[in-house]
């Protein structure tokens, strides 16, 4: 299993329609995202809620804007999304801190 960190503030550069498979993305918070091939496969999600999760097969670009290519509805209906919608992980890495406090 790779674990993989989530973006700190990836959004849609425009509005996507329903059937769309390419799309850009304008990261404003963090690192860009991964264009090397290997990394593909990985789950994306995008809005505030779970109707929908598309399998990314590919990414260009290494600058903040970025262009996606995806597999719609691996999970969930196709839908249209807003311009300025989140992209995230559809799992990201969860990392357990102990409480020091507890001891």
């Amino acid at each position: 299993m790779t674990l993989r960190i989530d973006t700190a503030g990836s959004r849609l550069a425009t509005a996507m329609a329903k059937d769309a498979t390419t799309f850009s993305v304008e990261t404003a918070c963090g690192p860009a995202w991964t264009t090397n091939r290997a990394d593909m496969g990985f789950g994306i999600v995008i809005g505030d809620d779970l109707a929908e999760i598309m399998t990314v097969t590919g990414i260009s670009g290494t600058s903040s804007m970025q262009t996606f290519t995806v597999v719609r509805a691996v999970w969930g209906e196709p839908r249209p999304y807003d311009a300025a919608a989140p992209v995230r992980l559809a799992q990201p890495a969860v990392l357990h801190i102990p409480d020091w406090r507890a001891r």
